[in-house]
């Protein structure tokens, strides 16, 4: 039995010290840790999980209502229920499994049409063709009015400032009082080292965590020197490797600190890799890439679009453009001599390569000035949709 504190709420009782639970904290590891093995094909054996005891977990933590630590809450409920869907698809067959983790995994999304067509895979996979529509409706109903709910409360409670622009609408926008502040990656090392502002961030969201994979740049080097102060740091990206391992260490160096790949990048090529013969590549060896990817499994996810979306069967659809013979003329004046003159300033090509790009962009009808403006050089309009025409996808 729980015993409320004095004047306190049932959800100040329920949800102020769920995260100290020792129970729904050995569940979470778990399922990390199975999660690991799968995702990177190791030979260990998993460990049992109670995928029930684990559902309902996920379904009253995304209920939370403890204002201090709700949003925590949810995107944790919501977090425990898609590993339990990748993990164990064949345990939600039973019906209040499935409402369970429906009701979890909808509630912190702000795409709705996203939780929808989950829903509806969902359904279509757990029950009869005969009950979809009519659950389908209460589902779109609900999650409809979930979309609006959340939409109000980021646009009601949640403000944020663009950190761009010169230097003046970047300090400018430093001083707003925001819940978000979102910068750009170029002016990172100008907002910690040539700012004067402080660094009073508790928590980083870095998008394309790649463009951090290079240990001797500058925006590493100042990241890396307020890493102390910062309490919690998300990296997304596509390709957190796309030359080799040797890529993962400046980015995980800024994510833990150093714990798992090495506080130094000399501790991870020896570690790892062994140079090759001119001294300045190295190769990763034997059975290593699975020792890294066991290192950091605790604290990675990978999800493959392959699985969560599914996209109609791709039809390409080629109509010609025939240019006339002004155009024709345009077209020739410019591939043999590399300018086209026009009367406000001429279009010019430096070289062969930039006469491709041209050529393409008066093909399509409109050429970019030479300093790539906004403002372009209009050729012809053959590709303009109207309404007595049809789109035109190639030339």
């Amino acid at each position: 039995m729980i015993q409320a504190p004095r004047n306190a709420t049932l959800a100040e009782a329920l949800y102020r010290d769920i995260d100290k639970n020792e129970y729904l904290q050995e569940i979470y590891g778990d399922l990390l840790y199975n999660y690991s093995i799968k995702l990177f094909c190791t030979d260990r054996r998993p460990r049992d999980i109670p995928v029930k005891d684990a559902l309902r977990f996920a379904d009253l933590l995304s209920k939370s209502s403890y204002t201090p630590t709700a949003d925590r809450d949810r995107i944790w409920g919501q977090e425990i229920a898609i590993l339990l869907r990748l993990l164990y698809p064949e345990d939600f067959y039973e019906d209040e499994i499935k409402i369970r983790f429906i009701s979890a995994f909808a509630q912190f999304f702000q795409n709705k049409d996203m939780v929808i067509e989950t829903c509806r895979m969902l359904i279509e996979e757990l029950t009869d063709t005969l009950a979809i529509d009519a659950k389908m409706e209460r589902l779109t109903m609900e999650l409809n009015d979930l979309g609006v709910q959340i939409r109000e409360h980021i646009q009601k409670n949640m403000t944020y400032s663009l950190v761009l622009g010169t230097k003046e609408e970047r300090l400018s926008a430093l001083r707003k009082k925001a819940d978000l502040y979102i910068i750009n990656r170029e002016n990172v090392q100008w907002l910690i080292e040539d700012s004067g502002m402080p660094f009073d961030f508790d928590m980083v969201v870095i998008d394309e965590m790649s463009s951090f994979k290079n240990h001797q740049s500058k925006r590493f080097k100042a990241l890396r020197k307020v890493r102390p102060f910062i309490k919690r740091i998300v990296g997304l990206t596509g390709t957190p490797c796309s030359n080799g391992l040797l890529d993962l260490w400046a980015q995980f160096r800024l994510l833990d600190k150093g714990e798992r790949l090495g506080k130094r990048i000399g501790q991870y090529r020896d570690a790892y890799f062994k140079p090759d013969w001119n001294g300045f590549t190295y190769t990763i060896l034997p059975n290593a890439d699975k020792q890294i990817y066991e290192k950091i499994s605790d604290i990675s996810i990978s999800m493959k679009t392959t699985d969560y979306l599914k996209m109609p069967e791709l039809i390409s659809v080629a109509v010609p453009v025939y240019l006339n013979d002004e155009e024709l003329e345009m077209y020739g004046k410019m591939e043999k001599e590399m300018v086209l003159p026009y009367n406000d300033g001429d279009i010019t090509a430096a070289n062969a390569a930039v006469l491709c790009g041209k050529l393409v962009q008066l093909a399509s009808g409109c050429i970019y000035e030479s300093n790539y403006q906004a403002l372009c050089k209009k050729c012809h309009d053959k590709k303009t949709w109207t309404e007595d025409s049809n789109p035109v996808y190639g030339y």
